[in-house]
């Protein structure tokens, strides 16, 4: 135990000491001042005086006037230099303004006065154990109990200095003192049990908690314990003859079990420690994060052990039933199956949880992306809007909002997601653009070019090397053949960041295309063809247009033929196989 423990239980028996001084000030504030065979109008005097300033101090330290009160406790003693009470308040209020020397001084006078007070051998404790004085305040501990041998606080409290000074044994006598007048209780035997097998002393350690079951047959806590110190002791036998009897007692303690559990693991039975996990799991007494705890592990072990992995849903499936109503018995059922890519199942838990606890951004930000990844626009939308208002300062939510409503051609609605949303971010320059390059699809959609433009330039400002933004930004400008240098330069560069991809080398033949560079456009398309887009009717139509333009006109048609057979095609498709000729 720490020497904290002992400053803590000062605290806590400040409150009784209080009230005997209290009562005792009224005593002494009355008799300090009368220590002469008779009274006289001087000492009726001062005392009128002594009085009116202690009690005036009394009342400014109650509402906290900490300094003036200490000036009035002063002026109190110069009335009447030897009242211990106000030397008593001085050194409290030292003590709480961390003037230990000074506490001291004043405790140390007053007790000159009053030797056999024994809340000031208290209150001294407290300032040398403050100071660091550890053995200098079992000296006090000792004189209050020599004055008053049935103070058990002031007991108790030496023994928790004595055991941070390394005296277990004088520490344990004490407890036995207790012990005597109080019972055996929990608290004293099991601490007396710890210090016993601090001082190697196993056989003693086994009796206390011996003497503790004796007293509380009905506590199977204790004789968990009394097992775990055979087995660490080795003896084997007679920790599983406890934990049997134990569950005669108790079959549905799920704590034992999970004891079992860990007893038939060291000793390699793997099949009787799982059925006892499971016992555990069946049992309410075992809280929902200590089954948590449990399945991360197998969530490691499953990685590699499939067999693990069997067991790992079979524990998942019977949380869920002991414990229907809590959001963790769900989520991490979710986790599982997220991890085994069973994302509709995956989403199904998370939705259950968040059902029952809508607080977790981390479940929600699972469930939307799963709803991205399945292209379910309609739940991203719907699901997004609720995380937008439950989460209103993540901007996550809001970029998730924006991309659905993208994709359903809610425009407007996408770019006040958007908008909001790119407000709140702040240090990362990643998302930042990723809501600029959605803004730019959004004005691209209404035909707001200008501010399509502007949010593209914004998104590349940030993200120089996205080449989503590059390639798309390059296209609209060639749609609408407006500054095609820089398209024909951005489609360059997204095909050098990330070569032989179809979308990206149709791009950049498509902007040559509008520069009238019809051959280069050709080699374009045709690479585009050799890495699968052979299989896409809008390429075939586009390598149609360059051939009609270098005068290859029935290899042309041709393209537009496979280009309307693949799917994909311009509504001009049909026009341009009948007439044979290029339509824009």
């Amino acid at each position: 135990m720490m020497l904290v423990s002992a400053i803590t239980l000062h605290t806590v028996n400040n409150l009784t000491r209080l009230l005997t001084y209290l009562f005792a000030v009224l005593v002494i504030v009355g008799c300090s001042t009368q220590r002469g065979p008779q009274k006289t109008e001087t000492s009726d005097r001062e005392s009128a005086l002594f009085q009116g300033k202690f009690f005036a101090a009394q009342s400014e330290k109650s509402i906290g006037n900490q300094e003036k009160a200490y000036k009035l406790f002063q002026e109190a003693l110069n009335i009447s230099p030897d009242n211990h009470a106000c030397m008593y308040e001085l050194a409290r209020l030292d003590f709480t303004n961390n003037n230990l020397p000074a506490a001291q001084d004043y405790v140390n006078r007053a007790l000159l006065l009053d030797s056999d007070n024994d809340w000031y051998h208290l209150f001294k404790a407290d300032v040398l154990l403050e100071s660091g004085l550890m053995e200098e305040a079992t000296d006090e501990y000792k004189t209050i109990i020599k004055l008053n041998p049935d103070n058990l606080s002031a007991r108790h409290e030496l023994a928790n200095v004595l055991i941070y000074l390394g005296d277990y044994q004088d520490a344990i006598k004490q407890y036995d003192v207790i012990e005597t007048r109080l019972g055996i209780t929990p608290e004293l035997s099991i601490e007396k049990q710890r210090l016993y097998l601090e001082l190697g002393k196993e056989d003693d350690a086994l009796k206390e908690l011996e003497k503790l079951i004796e007293a509380y047959p009905h506590e199977v806590t204790y004789q968990g314990m009394l097992a775990q110190c055979y087995l660490d002791n080795g003896d084997v036998a007679r920790a599983l003859e406890i934990y049997e009897r134990i569950r005669e007692q108790d079959p549905g303690n799920g704590m034992l079990h999970l004891k079992l559990s860990e007893f038939y693991a060291i000793q390699g039975e793997e099949e009787k420690s799982y059925q006892e996990i499971k016992l555990a799991f069946e049992a309410t007494d075992v809280n929902v994060d200590q089954k948590v705890g449990i399945l991360l592990n197998f969530y490691t072990a499953s990685e590699f052990d499939k067999s693990q992995l069997i067991r790992a849903y079979e524990l998942l499936e019977i949380m869920t039933v002991v414990h229907p109503t809590e959001a963790k018995s769900y989520a991490i059922y979710g986790d599982f199956h997220f991890r085994d890519r069973e994302v509709e199942e995956a989403r199904e838990n998370y939705r259950k949880a968040v059902g029952l606890d809508a607080s977790r951004n981390v479940i929600w930000s699972q469930i939307l992306q799963i709803d991205a990844n399945l292209s379910d626009f309609e739940s991203l939308e719907s699901e997004s809007d609720r995380a937008m208002l439950l989460f209103p300062a993540l901007p996550e939510f809001f970029m998730y909002n924006g991309i659905a409503n993208v994709q359903l051609e809610n425009y407007d609605k996408a770019i006040s997601s958007l908008s909001v949303g790119k407000q709140l971010v702040f240090d990362n320059p990643g998302m930042l653009g990723q809501f600029y390059s959605s803004l730019g699809d959004s004005y691209h959609a209404l035909e707001q070019h200008e501010k399509s433009d502007e949010s593209y330039t914004k998104a590349l400002e940030l993200d120089p090397n996205n080449v989503f933004v590059l390639n798309n930004f390059s296209y609209y400008l060639s749609l609408r053949e407006e500054n095609l240098e820089k398209a024909a330069e951005m489609a360059q560069k997204a095909n050098e960041i990330e070569p032989n991809q179809v979308s990206f080398e149709d791009t950049y033949a498509w902007v040559l295309f509008k520069q009238g560079k019809y051959e280069d456009a050709k080699l374009w398309l045709e690479k585009a063809m050799r890495h699968g887009g052979d299989a896409h009717g809008e390429i075939h139509e586009h390598l149609g247009d360059v051939l009609f333009k270098i005068g290859d006109e029935s290899g042309a048609v041709g393209q537009w033929v496979i280009a309307k057979e693949l799917g994909g095609a311009s509504d001009l498709i049909d026009k341009k196989i009948e007439d044979k000729t290029l339509y824009d």
